[in-house]
């Protein structure tokens, strides 16, 4: 009896060894490989896919853009920003103050629309932070000020090129800030 414990002791053993020798040979050459899964080429075309089909085929959300978001500082206005890219992307005509005022204007306006018209259809997000929103409601209310904004001055299509259509997003995040703190004021 006692030799036959010990086999299946040494057996058990022996096949726990190569099992965890086995893992650990599967996690090294995972960890040198660093590949992504398959899938995931296919799930990112698939997203990329589906902003474009669904939510604008005009605005083609997965091509590549070429105007990087610029990196904001706490104490300095969104607006800024926005008129410096004004300033030195729009060159056919060569814009003064008051067209780059004018465009802000616009800007503002639709950015300001969009949100109330947004808070409006949806009463039970109007109380929700810019960061309790989800992607797809900011995604919508950014569309619908840039459309706007381009109906009403051309010049405004160059927003096209921003990475996440920045200038129309840091207006429509300031504007759903203000409303939805008055909102929650008004509760």
């Amino acid at each position: 009896m006692p030799a036959n414990r010990r086999q299946i002791r040494q057996i058990s053993q022996s096949s726990q060894s190569s099992q965890s020798s086995s893992r650990e040979n599967d996690r090294d050459l995972n960890s040198q490989i660093n590949l992504p899964p398959p899938w995931m080429e296919d799930f990112k075309q698939d997203l990329i896919n589906y902003f474009d089909e669904k939510l604008q085929p005009s605005l083609n959300i997965g091509s590549s853009k070429t105007i990087p978001v610029p990196k904001k500082q706490r104490r300095v206005n969104s607006k800024v920003y926005i008129q410096c890219f004004l300033k030195e992307h729009l060159k056919e005509p060569v814009p003064n103050d008051e067209d780059i005022s004018s465009l802000m204007g616009i800007l503002d306006q639709e950015a300001f629309s969009s949100v109330l018209t947004f808070a409006q259809q949806n009463p039970e997000a109007a109380c929700k932070s810019w960061r309790q929103l989800s992607s797809l409601n900011k995604l919508s209310m950014i569309q619908s000020a840039l459309q706007q904004s381009i109906a009403s001055d051309e010049r405004l299509a160059i927003i096209n090129k921003c990475v996440r259509f920045w200038p129309c997003e840091f207006l429509v995040q300031e504007k759903w800030t203000n409303r939805s703190k008055y909102n929650r004021k008004k509760v």
